[in-house]
Order: C-alpha cells, then sequence, then structure tokens
C-alpha cells in the first residue's frame, strides 16, 4: 500500500518491522529493495530535474534562480558536489 502510493520511507519501514516478525521473508526483502529502487530513482529524476533548471537559469543570466536551484539538487543529494560548486 504504502509502496504504491510512492511512500518509500515508511514502505521500507513498514517491511523491515515485517522481517522483525519472519525474519528473512523473501517477498519483504524484495519489496525493501523494490522501494529502496523506487527512492533512488525518484531522487536522480528530481536532482537531473533542478540541474537541467538550473543550467537553464544561468543561460538566461538568471543567476539567482540557477542559485535556487543549484540549492534544491543540493538538498536532494547532499553528497554531490556538483551543485556546491556552482551554488556560487
Amino acid at each position: 500500500e504504502k509502496l504504491a502510493a510512492k511512500d518509500y520511507d515508511n514502505a521500507i519501514a513498514a517491511y523491515k518491522q515485517a522481517l522483525t516478525k519472519v525474519p528473512n521473508d523473501a517477498t519483504a526483502n524484495a519489496k525493501i529493495k523494490e522501494a529502496e529502487t523506487g527512492k533512488k530513482a525518484e531522487a536522480d529524476k528530481s536532482y537531473n530535474d533542478y540541474l537541467a533548471r538550473a543550467d537553464k537559469a544561468m543561460k538566461e543570466k538568471d543567476y539567482s534562480q540557477a542559485k535556487n536551484f543549484y540549492s534544491e539538487a543540493q538538498k536532494v543529494k547532499p553528497t554531490e558536489t556538483l551543485p556546491a560548486l556552482h551554488g556560487f
């Protein structure tokens, strides 16, 4: 249910809770992997969208808006260095 709603964090938590009752349950483990994959894909898409919007703003010399988009990208993936390099 949570997985279908793309509520990945809560889906992962629920399946991990299920594993405490039925350790090594194949279905729960598969659903955790599915949720983690979905969460990563969603983060990748959001990150790339922010970078594309930031790059477009830079080309249009809208530096304030570009900085905002780079900042948002950094929030999505804090360990990535590209937004920080362009974040002024």
